[in-house]
């Protein structure tokens, strides 16, 4: 797997290699301490600024919700219906009809994601995918092939006969499911744990998850941001 040699043992140049090449995109976004980078695309949601206490309680039941239901094919097609970049015109039109307490997509994606890696089911959209696709490959195959894609900015994936497009929301899911599985740490990424680097991420996450974004983030940049989001919840911060 492409970060397993990234954020494990630097024996071999390939392992460096990858390592300089994410260093190099965790400072273009400025994430690493001492470093100022380029400002995230995608402009942030909401989150809890001017809201109601009444509007942030709705809110919250909303986002727990997510954590508690007892219908995984639910949370699976909720995680599908992101990865196709269609929660922030959903989030559009329900706060246009005055749900203004309606999560952002950035905060709706994180807990899904965080519900279906608890759930131990990281691979359940890939496993879709292929699925879908006809195809005979392995979930993980994938996954691999996408991130790959993701960090070269490369958009069309051929697999197996297949040809999948990773899209900005497809490649930020591939970051944080690779990030949780190969247990990657914001210490062995290098990238500061801040409030402002957190900020960062999860703008640039909202410009990734919106499938209308004419000007997203570089798959690149999304891949990253995913990694480094499912870092910090590995490092003990889920309040974001």
């Amino acid at each position: 797997m492409v970060f397993k040699s990234m954020i494990g043992s630097m024996r071999n140049r390939g392992a460096l290699r990858k390592l300089i090449a994410f260093a190099a995109f965790a400072a273009a976004l400025g994430l690493l301490p001492g470093m100022w980078g380029q400002q995230a695309s995608g402009a942030p949601g909401t989150a809890e600024t001017g809201l109601s206490p009444d509007n942030q309680r709705k809110r919250q039941i909303i986002l727990d919700g997510i954590r508690d239901i007892d219908h995984p094919s639910l949370i699976a097609q909720q995680r599908l219906v992101l990865a196709e970049g269609g929660e922030p015109e959903l989030v559009r039109q329900a706060r246009k009809e005055g749900d203004d307490y309606t999560p952002d997509p950035s905060q709706t994606w994180l807990a899904v994601l965080r519900r279906d890696m608890a759930d131990n089911r990281p691979l359940e959209l890939y496993e879709r995918l292929v699925k879908d696709g006809n195809g005979t490959e392995k979930p993980e195959e994938l996954l691999n092939a996408i991130s790959r894609a993701a960090l070269n900015d490369r958009k069309e994936v051929r697999i197996g006969g297949e040809v999948v497009v990773a899209t900005p929301a497809l490649s930020l899911d591939a970051g944080y499911t690779k990030g949780f599985r190969d247990r990657a740490t914001m210490a062995s990424l290098g990238i500061a744990d801040t409030q402002e680097n957190i900020r960062k991420l999860l703008a640039v996450a909202e410009g990734c998850l919106d499938g209308q974004n004419k000007k997203p983030p570089a798959l690149s940049a999304c891949f990253t941001a995913g990694i480094a989001l499912a870092a910090k919840d590995a490092t003990g911060g889920k309040k974001h």
